[in-house]
């Protein structure tokens, strides 16, 4: 994998972070039995590991999820 590779895959993994902080509300008012939340989790949490940037992007979704569910 290249540095372009690198480069590209952490601004899409960190458009995906701040995609899912953006649709927090959504998230919250979607049913239960969808189960979309833990496949969401899994991908904030690889976020969490990836770059400063997905990472900052990652926790600020976390935030906003959390702050949704209170």
């Amino acid at each position: 994998m290249s540095y372009d590779d690198d480069w590209s895959s952490n601004v899409l993994e960190t458009a995906v972070c701040s995609l899912i902080g953006a649709f927090s509300k959504w998230i919250e008012a979607a049913p239960s039995e969808l189960l979309i939340l833990p496949p969401l989790v899994d991908i904030l949490n690889k976020g969490m590991s990836t770059s400063e940037e997905t990472a900052a992007a990652a926790s600020v979704a976390f935030k906003y999820i959390c702050e949704g569910m209170t």
